[in-house]
């Protein structure tokens, strides 16, 4: 059995579309997008058999929000996000989180001299530990998480502050009517 699937995996070309050579985009998207679709289809006949599991699926508030010189980067986090959703339609015995760090303290950055890369390098940053301890949290105790949808950034004290975000916030349906 397999009860836990981790979604956390990130290559972040920042820089405007037109300066991505195309083996960049073909790298942000099989990283971003094609490795979490793998891992999906891989498990699905096992939480289907079993009729039980969990997923944490993290994807970066650029999944949810826009910035210039991030258009790469973004698509496939929208695309993950989206991914997400649809597994949970198509699996509802599981348990699907969807986390949203913001500016995480990674190496991300230094490979990346655009200048929004040195802008996001000003700014206060998540520790990847603190990361990885609200996972663990959630992975041990599921029902302290108000709604699967979670942002996680830096709170006044520098330490990881949690919003959850309201149920029908990332809702990807038309709710427009014909009239």
């Amino acid at each position: 059995t397999i009860d836990i699937l981790v979604n956390n995996a990130g290559f972040a070309p920042l820089d405007f579309l037109e300066n991505l050579p195309p083996e960049i985009l073909r790298m942000v998207l099989m990283t971003n997008l094609y490795g979490p679709m793998l891992l999906y289809r891989a498990l699905i006949p096992v939480f289907k058999k079993q009729q039980h599991g969990m997923v944490v699926d993290v994807i970066s508030q650029a999944g949810v929000k826009i910035l210039d010189q991030n258009s790469a980067y973004a698509a496939t986090k929208w695309g993950h996000r989206a991914l997400s959703l649809v597994m949970k339609k198509e699996l509802p015995f599981v348990q699907i989180y969807r986390l949203y760090p913001g500016l995480v303290n990674t190496k991300i950055l230094e490979k990346n001299p655009s200048e929004l890369s040195k802008y996001l390098a000003s700014l206060p940053a998540l520790d990847p530990r603190e990361i990885g301890e609200f996972v663990g949290n959630l992975l041990e105790h599921p029902s302290s998480a108000k709604t699967p949808d979670i942002m996680l950034q830096p709170g006044n004290d520098g330490k990881l502050a949690e919003q959850y975000l309201p149920l029908d916030y990332l809702d990807l349906q038309d709710k427009s009517t014909e009239g």
